[in-house]
């Protein structure tokens, strides 16, 4: 077995807090601390679940994550200096990590594989969209704008906590959040990231968005109700 400092070790180097150690193995914040403090004896069955969420052992339905994880040890820099010297958001990684999301933009892959020399093999057969749909929210940097993607669909804006606090609709999403960055709130930590999906049918789009809002709409902060983020003129 892996002694208690390497794992500790690990869990710096990929940016993992105790806490959401403890949430990926089903254990509390305490059980993770005595872990690495040598004084707990695991089953193979905890050990294994501690091999894959600090990503020594790939994971079913996780490939891109655990793939991550080791360029980033293989780097010899924890996640905050790989990010800055990959010039990726190191909050994009840490979605992957901690299992809230299940890839990155292609922005960022891109510049993954180009600092780490690293190529990630997708999956043969794997898609992410139905019949021309896409069917999983893409992270970006809201402040990146190589990573906004100049189609339309529906996007969300996160605070530095992963809380909602904005959903937009857009035929053009890159154009939309250049509009947004001249707002007084576009600012972090208020507005720290941001996901998309992208939707080709006006109708579709629209549907998806008011569905987002009434569903999170309690918890978003800037818009309740859904407007024509095209055509309307926002306040500031």
């Amino acid at each position: 077995m892996i002694n208690s400092s390497l794992l500790r070790d690990r869990r710096y180097t990929i940016g993992l807090s105790q806490k959401e150690l403890a949430n990926l193995i089903g254990y509390s914040t305490s059980w993770v601390s005595q872990l690495e403090g040598g004084k707990k004896n695991l089953s193979e069955e905890v050990y294994q679940s501690i091999l894959e969420a600090l990503g020594y052992q790939e994971a079913d339905g996780e490939k891109f994550r655990f793939w991550l994880i080791n360029v980033i040890v293989k780097s010899g820099l924890d996640i905050w200096d790989f990010s800055e010297a990959a010039e990726v958001e190191w909050s994009i990684l840490l979605e992957v990590i901690t299992r809230n999301a299940d890839a990155c933009d292609d922005e960022t892959l891109r510049r993954i594989e180009a600092f780490s020399g690293s190529t990630y093999k997708k999956a043969k057969g794997r898609t992410s969209s139905v019949d021309g749909y896409q069917t999983e929210l893409v992270s970006f940097d809201v402040y990146d704008k190589i990573t906004h993607p100049d189609q339309g669909g529906v996007y969300i804006f996160y605070d530095i906590t992963g809380r909602p606090v904005y959903i937009g609709k857009s035929q053009n999403i890159k154009r939309r959040i250049r509009d947004h960055a001249e707002k007084k709130w576009f600012l972090a930590p208020f507005v720290q990231k941001g996901a998309y999906v992208l939707i080709e049918d006006e109708l579709l789009c629209s549907f998806v968005e008011n569905l987002l809002i009434r569903v999170i709409g309690q918890n978003l902060v800037l818009n309740k109700q859904g407007v024509d983020r095209d055509n309307s003129r926002e306040s500031d």
